[in-house]
């Protein structure tokens, strides 16, 4: 019987026997026989018939034998499986052709060997998953940066700002917005992101390191102009509201939004701080 074999509804099938098992032909689940990976008469068959499977050895005392060993591979290949659901058959083929050396090295009593293709199969799918997931992630990041970005234009169009710091929020915030795309694209590389297989993941961690950036964008402007943060140092130059043209506004708002710990530091190290004594001699 192979793996994962079941009865049909019209009553127990006749016992199937390796050879049986033909290209073009059904298993005992009533699933075509599409390829046959290794045959031999009497002991074992690794086919394709929508996934790999096994049919065991016509001597039950050997299929149990099988079992055991194809079991010890059970937790590699189910992970394996699981990172192949949704790819097309050209595209699994390879997984699909490791899977059954596999099966066939772990049925000939190669223990090891099989353990080792299999687990080198499994993380070379999760692999492509991650790189996937990486492209994934910074497909949906620049979606959804549009999309502010052309929300943020429109905000800027239906509610213009009084005169003053207040005129520069929106520039601001598209810049913080710009700056965190820019964030996004340089670390994508070595940030760790959900697999593709997880795009609801990908999506919302993207939009929302975009909100945060267009958010701190224009929180950072305001905070100059409250004087809460009165100036910044870069290298010899420095940026200071009182004498800041719309580039300032944009660099100001660009650093905020790439620097994601930029404003909530400024903000902690501006904040009133506890007293916790009084100043004395230290203790003798």
């Amino acid at each position: 019987m192979p793996d994962g074999a079941s009865t049909s509804n019209l009553g127990p099938r006749a016992p199937l026997r390796v050879a049986d098992i033909r290209e073009g032909g059904t298993d005992s689940r009533g699933a075509q026989v599409t390829h046959i990976y290794a045959l031999r008469t009497g002991e074992y068959a690794v086919y394709h018939a929508g996934d790999v499977f096994v049919e065991f050895a016509d001597d039950p005392e050997v299929e149990r034998d099988q079992r055991k060993r194809i079991l010890a591979l059970g937790e590699a290949r189910s992970e394996l499986a699981a990172l192949l659901v949704g790819w097309r058959p050209q595209r699994r083929r390879i997984y699909d052709c490791k899977t059954a050396m596999a099966l066939q090295m772990a049925l000939d009593q190669d223990d090891v060997g099989a353990r080792k293709v299999i687990e080198g199969a499994r993380t070379d799918a999760l692999r492509e998953r991650e790189v996937a997931g990486r492209l994934q992630y910074l497909a949906c990041a620049l979606a959804s940066f549009a999309l502010l970005f052309a929300l943020l234009q429109l905000a800027a169009w239906l509610w213009p700002t009084p005169d003053g710091i207040a005129n520069d929020l929106w520039m601001a915030a598209e810049a913080g917005l710009a700056g965190a795309a820019f964030s996004i694209v340089l670390a994508i590389r070595s940030r760790m992101v959900a697999l593709d297989t997880q795009i609801l993941g990908n999506a919302s961690d993207g939009l929302l390191r975009l909100l945060l950036g267009a958010a701190s964008g224009a929180l950072l402007l305001l905070a100059f102009g409250a004087g809460i943060v009165p100036r910044m140092a870069f290298g010899e130059a420095t940026l200071a509201r009182d004498a800041m043209a719309w580039q300032g506004v944009l660099i100001l708002g660009f650093i905020a939004g790439f620097l994601e710990r930029l404003v909530p530091d400024l903000l902690d190290k501006a904040s009133p701080q506890k007293a916790m004594g009084t100043p004395g001699t230290a203790p003798s």
